[in-house]
């Protein structure tokens, strides 16, 4: 909570606090998530992609890292990323079946625009 009002101003000290958190509470994916999140804000992709890649390796039940890093890759030019993502997230029982009908949907945009 206290990264997300001090985000607007002090980004660098929201991204801190949320790498503290996240260390503190691994088993916790929204902690990373969120730093991953900021660190794309703050304009760190590198770091914000490894971060999120993390969080679904030990959370491949983690909805919301799957878009994230999706939407990422997208807006960075990785179509084959992303449509490697989503081909894997559309098959993942762990993630709830809406979340895969998203993930399908998007694996199909992608897919029939190559």
């Amino acid at each position: 909570n206290l990264a997300v009002i001090l985000s607007g101003d002090r980004i660098d000290e929201a991204i801190e606090w949320c790498r503290k958190a996240a260390q503190l509470r691994p088993a916790e994916p929204k902690y990373a998530y969120t730093l991953a999140f900021y660190l794309r804000q703050k304009g760190d992709i590198n770091a914000a992609f490894q971060t999120l890649r993390k969080v679904i390796e030990a959370h491949p039940d983690h909805t919301d890292s799957f878009q994230l890093l999706g939407e990422m890759y997208e807006e960075n030019g990785m179509t084959d990323e992303a449509v490697e993502l989503y081909f894997n997230a559309m098959g993942n029982t762990r993630l709830p079946e809406n979340a895969r009908r998203y993930f399908a949907g998007k694996y199909h945009t992608l897919t029939s625009k190559q």
